[in-house]
């Protein structure tokens, strides 16, 4: 992630759109990295959207634990990732969240 971010500073970006955050990791290290930088990131958080790909499966297995819908799920996660990037780490509207179904 840090050479994304190297990459970004370099450049002098200020505003960025990550498609696809999963559990923010790279959106948390830009916001860290990247000064004044405005990170827009898209993801519905679908489970069951890849029979291939662990975070779809590891999205299914959180959703049957917890006993949701694919549409409550997705809800939850988002407000959760909202909160974590926006509130909990602190960047505030630095970081935006487009989640839609």
């Amino acid at each position: 992630y840090d050479e994304v971010a190297d990459f970004l500073t370099a450049r002098g970006a200020k505003r960025v759109v990550e498609i696809g955050t999963a559990w923010g990791g790279l959106a948390k290290r830009l916001l860290d990295k990247v000064p004044g930088l405005e990170l827009h990131v898209v993801d519905p958080f679908l489970s069951g959207y890849d029979k291939k790909d662990l975070q779809s499966h590891i999205y299914e297995n959180i959703q049957k634990q917890f006993n949701l819908d694919g549409e409550a799920f997705s809800k939850v996660y988002a407000q959760a990732m909202a909160y974590d990037q926006g509130t909990t780490n602190g960047f505030g509207c630095r970081y935006v969240l487009h989640h839609k179904l």
